[in-house]
């Protein structure tokens, strides 16, 4: 780690990029991934990381985000260490707003989405973040890309799953719905199923929301499902649909 941190002090980008991947890939080992991890948050990295993600350059851009977005696959009170870097999330969702480039938005999402899938404390800062505000805005550009609008599905997906009832109840009424129901029909299972897991958190805490749902054709669209080619999402689809004819 001591040499890391040296190649940090060079003014030199291609050495700042290479210094980037090399945490990247670092954390990104099946072994003892939780270890390296730690190892990174305890030499302090963050900080510049994610001043390397608020730059200008895309080339290091890139590298930067890689290596959050991995410190991010830990376990949950290492994503914490990360989040505790107050300049982060106002750095992801600007980072939404300012970039086009479809990689640097996808590469943002799947961050965003891993954080969802933590703790109900760390959705909450996500929403505090406006990051669940804009990446809604930005899935209903009808030009945004279908990989990112996917990334998008997972963190909604994530958030509903993890979030507090209220929580669930609030994302529910502000359109968190609509992105889950134009989930059903993902050719991803994992998504599908993901969607599924929502929906029935989502009915099960607003009544509200299961009239949106029927609105949506959802009963239909369970019905569909239960005869899924994927076994585990057809289970999941007649889970739901028996807890929603209740």
């Amino acid at each position: 780690m001591k040499t890391v941190a040296r190649l940090f002090c060079f003014g030199d980008k291609s050495i700042l990029k290479d210094a980037c991947w090399c945490i990247s890939y670092f954390c990104d080992a099946s072994d003892e991934q939780d270890e390296r991890i730690q190892l990174i948050l305890d030499a302090n990295f963050v900080p510049t990381l994610v001043s390397l993600v608020a730059g200008p350059t895309r080339n290091m851009i890139m590298p930067a985000l890689r290596a959050l977005g991995n410190l991010c696959t830990g376990s949950n009170e290492q994503t914490q260490s990360v989040l505790a870097c107050e300049t982060f999330l106002p750095t992801l969702v600007k980072l939404l707003s300012t970039h086009q480039d479809t990689q640097i938005r996808r590469e943002t999402c799947w961050i965003l989405a891993n954080i969802a899938a933590c703790t109900q404390a760390q959705v909450e800062m996500l929403i505090r973040a406006g990051a669940l505000e804009t990446v809604w805005t930005m899935f209903q550009n009808k030009t945004e890309a279908d990989v990112v609008k996917n990334e998008i599905r997972w963190i909604v997906c994530n958030a509903i799953r993890t979030g507090h009832k209220q929580t669930c109840r609030e994302l529910a009424d502000r359109g968190a719905l609509d992105v889950i129901c134009s989930t059903l029909d993902n050719s991803s299972s994992g998504l599908v199923i993901g969607a599924l897991e929502s929906i029935q958190k989502i009915l099960g805490c607003s009544h509200s929301a299961v009239k949106m749902f029927e609105d949506r054709g959802g009963r239909q669209t369970l019905n569909l499902l239960c005869h899924h080619h994927d076994t585990t999402v057809a289970n999941v689809a007649r889970r739901v649909l028996s807890g929603f004819e209740l």
